[in-house]
């Protein structure tokens, strides 16, 4: 969650488009939606503030509500954070870096999980 957090206390995603050109340009080269990325950090942010840090009777007893609220998907969730990698990634390449790299991610695992959360009663599709 805090890669796309907006504020000061955090340096994120946001903190590296605001302070490179290059990065911006590299974001413009996926070709992504800025209002869309934008959307989902304001969606993340409502899940986060009720299951992370302001949690209330409501939020411990039915977690899910919060992603219902946000009207967050987990495959919307997962194309931002595709994005902003794909994003970081060419940067690095621009800058004459090798990319980012992680350990293999079992994709059918994280599919399932995806298609879990947005199957689940109470999350939203």
């Amino acid at each position: 969650m805090k890669v796309f957090e907006d504020t000061r206390k955090v340096a994120s995603f946001w903190t590296l488009m605001e302070a490179s050109p290059a990065v911006q340009d590299s974001f413009q080269e996926q070709n992504a939606s800025l209002g869309e990325l934008q959307d989902v950090r304001d969606r993340l942010k409502i899940i986060r503030d009720r299951t992370h840090f302001h949690i209330g009777i409501h939020s411990v007893e039915d977690p899910s509500a919060a992603w219902k609220e946000a009207g967050l998907s987990g495959a919307r969730l997962y194309a931002a954070v595709v994005v902003a990698w794909q994003t970081l990634n060419h940067f690095e390449i621009q800058q004459g870096r090798l990319p980012l790299t992680l350990e293999p991610i079992d994709k059918d695992g994280l599919a399932r999980m995806v298609d879990f959360f947005d199957s689940t009663d109470g999350l939203a599709a």
